[in-house]
């Protein structure tokens, strides 16, 4: 017993230190299994900030996303709109009719922006909206193969259908006409799309065919003659042999050739092109009194003569056009940009269509707090700010004050104060400045040498 008390005091007292070994030892042990536990759960800590940091990117990234859903989805939603203007059909009929353009545009090549300005012309020229899509499909394939845009080649390709009475059907027939046309000839489908119409529809209602028409202008225009000159030569002459002056029956009776509308329909534009030039010789001047202008001198001279074979060859094309467009279109198809573009659809196409599902609660919102600011409109009208107001002009009257008195009083302060010090010490500077570069002289480079070193 009296050797345990006597352990017992040693330890107590530190008389002897067994114990704060072991103590030492457990603590060190502890430390090592604190360390060892911090090395396992650091990198799970570590994992953890990386897994809510990307949370929260993913997060800004969804809320950057609603947000260009949103604007994407209601720029499409106010395009839309504006074609609905043109159509009279259900609210069933016209979503319907938007989730075709969408589904549309993700096989499409041209940009949504191309596609909608394309179908608002295709519906506004009288096509139905029904078919709008379907003339679009072949129009599209036109102004790729003919490198032209959208919206000019839908307006060309449907007023040409309008002119001469056809449908969608004939689409296809006519837009390898068109294309054709561009080919064989120095024109461009925008050229074609902006005054084309000055002749087609007299074309059409003189029996000439638009194979015909389009080969006329292929080889005026491969002459020389601007796209545009060519359609008033073409039209010029085409009215004056349907109408003709009695001077010009009775000159045409002399020449033994027929000059009429039953003529045009019988043999053809091409046909009595060539029987006055014939007829004439080309003389220039018996054309002229022939058809009472000279507008129709381009016509005559290109396509009666045909002396270069430009509108018989375009004949033979017209009469082979099957398939033009089809085959043009599938070598550039897999163009770089064309790709791209069909990419840029099917994204934005994703983003319009979650767009459009949240455009519905977005303008309750936006119209919420319009309702808000309205309403805070109605408050300030009413006085419910006006303490606020007053306090704001009290404060900004005690300000202006301040500030005038203090100007008032500058002129005054500046001259009482004494600048001494400080003139003293520019002029101790300026004599350190001048000491240091004592004997120096500025034009003799040693002297600057020695400065610099």
């Amino acid at each position: 017993m009296c050797a345990d008390l006597q352990k017992t005091v040693e330890v107590i007292f530190a008389g002897k230190d067994d114990l704060s070994k072991s103590a030492s030892n457990v603590s060190k042990s502890l430390q090592n299994l604190d360390s060892s536990i911090m090395s396992v759960a650091k990198p799970l800590a570590d994992a953890s900030d990386a897994v809510l940091k990307l949370d929260a990117a993913l997060a800004a990234m969804a809320i950057a996303g609603l947000a260009a859903s949103i604007k994407m989805g209601g720029d499409f939603s106010d395009s839309f709109n504006e074609i609905s203007t043109l159509i009279t059909a259900s609210d069933v009929s016209l979503d319907q009719f938007r989730s075709d353009i969408i589904a549309y545009a993700r096989d499409s090549k041209m940009s949504f922006e191309d596609i909608n300005s394309a179908i608002y012309t295709a519906i506004s020229a009288g096509t139905s909206y029904d078919d709008s899509l379907k003339i679009l499909s072949q129009s599209e394939k036109l102004s790729i193969a003919g490198k032209a845009d959208l919206e000019a080649t839908t307006r060309v390709l449907v007023s040409s259908l309008n002119a001469y009475g056809k449908s969608t059907d004939e689409a296809a027939n006519f837009s390898d006409a068109l294309f054709m046309a561009v080919k064989d000839g120095q024109t461009t489908l925008p050229e074609l799309a902006s005054s084309l119409s000055q002749v087609s529809s007299i074309a059409a209602a003189s029996g000439i065919s638009f194979d015909e028409l389009m080969a006329s202008i292929a080889a005026i225009t491969a002459s020389g003659a601007p796209t545009s000159q060519a359609m008033t030569a073409i039209k010029a002459a085409i009215s004056n042999i349907i109408n003709p002056s009695k001077s010009a029956s009775d000159m045409a009776k002399e020449l033994g050739i027929s000059f009429d509308a039953s003529a045009l329909s019988s043999k053809g534009f091409g046909g009595v092109l060539k029987d006055v030039y014939t007829a004439t010789g080309g003389a220039t001047e018996k054309i002229v009194k022939l058809f009472a202008s000279t507008e129709a001198l381009p016509a005559v001279l290109t396509i009666g003569a045909d002396a270069s074979g430009k509108f018989a060859a375009a004949l033979v094309d017209m009469a082979n056009k099957t398939g033009a467009v089809e085959a043009a279109y599938s070598k550039m198809a897999a163009n770089f940009g064309l790709i791209n573009q069909n990419l840029a659809n099917n994204v934005k196409a994703t983003f319009i269509q979650v767009g459009l599902e949240l455009l519905d609660e977005y303008t309750d919102v936006v119209g919420s707090i319009s309702n808000m600011f309205k309403s805070l409109g109605i408050s300030i009208d009413s006085g419910a700010f006006d303490e606020i107001f007053l306090a704001f002009d009290k404060f900004g009257a005690e300000l202006k004050d301040f500030f005038d008195a203090l100007a008032a009083s500058l002129p005054k302060a500046f001259s009482l104060v004494d600048f001494s010090g400080l003139l003293n010490a520019l002029e101790d500077l300026g004599l350190s400045v001048k000491n240091m570069f004592a004997g120096f002289d500025p034009s003799d480079p040693q002297d600057v040498a020695n400065a610099i070193q």
